[in-house]
């Protein structure tokens, strides 16, 4: 009985542990404070320049080459044939596998593998969900903004539950906040609800935090 509790002390210490997140055990999901938020988005998100960016990056040719590669790999037949030129601005404007103007590898291969794990039935749940938001939304930037959010992956593979929950959520974020937040990453209302709903910090019993959200948002610092 006293080894099974101490290691039931170890496990509540394991899953408290972190300064400025709190990673819940299992599903990846993660607490942060709206400071914290802020600050990380805003280093991997901010697309403040990024038309220059692109010219820049067309020259990875190796990093293209191996993106669009595994795209094909990772895509089912029946996808890879809907999806077509898309493929290249995509791989252009996705952002968190690039640092400096080249294509992070390992970054990308993190993701790539999630690509197989979502159900079709998923893809197209979320684009309804991100229409709402955003318009129209292609199928493959669908994909594109799922393998971004870990907590919808676990060892099983994709996490239906955690889904479910984060589309609820972003069905019931501010307008508002979400456009403050995409003028001010330069990124579409999408993605910046995206990364909002997966903060379990600014939500409260399902629900926005409203205070934390607008603390977040104005923590991303003025329009550029």
């Amino acid at each position: 009985m006293g080894g099974h509790m101490l290691n039931g002390v170890k496990l509540v210490m394991l899953c408290a542990v972190g300064a400025l997140a709190l990673v819940a055990c299992g599903g990846g999901a993660v607490a942060e404070t709206p400071e914290a938020w802020a600050a990380r988005v805003t280093a991997t998100y901010d697309q403040t320049g990024n038309v220059a960016g692109r010219m820049q990056r067309m020259n990875d040719t190796d990093g293209m080459v191996h993106v669009m590669n595994s795209l094909r790999s990772n895509l089912s037949n029946e996808q890879n044939e809907r999806i077509g030129r898309e493929r290249i601005t995509f791989v252009l404007d996705y952002h968190p596998i690039w640092r400096a103007n080249r294509v992070v590898n390992t970054d990308w291969d993190r993701r790539a593998v999630r690509i197989g794990n979502i159900l079709p039935a998923e893809i197209d749940a979320w684009r309804e969900t991100l229409r709402r938001i955003d318009g129209q939304i292609d199928e493959l930037w669908t994909i594109g903004l799922l393998i971004d959010t870990p907590s919808l992956f676990n060892a099983s593979g994709f996490f239906a539950q955690r889904s479910q929950q984060l589309r609820s959520r972003v069905a019931t974020l501010p307008g508002e906040q979400i456009t403050v937040a995409s003028d001010r990453l330069k990124i579409p209302k999408a993605w910046a609800a995206m990364l909002m709903a997966q903060n379990d910090g600014l939500f409260k019993s399902e629900a926005p935090d409203l205070a934390r959200l607008a603390q977040a948002v104005r923590a991303l610092g003025p329009k550029t």
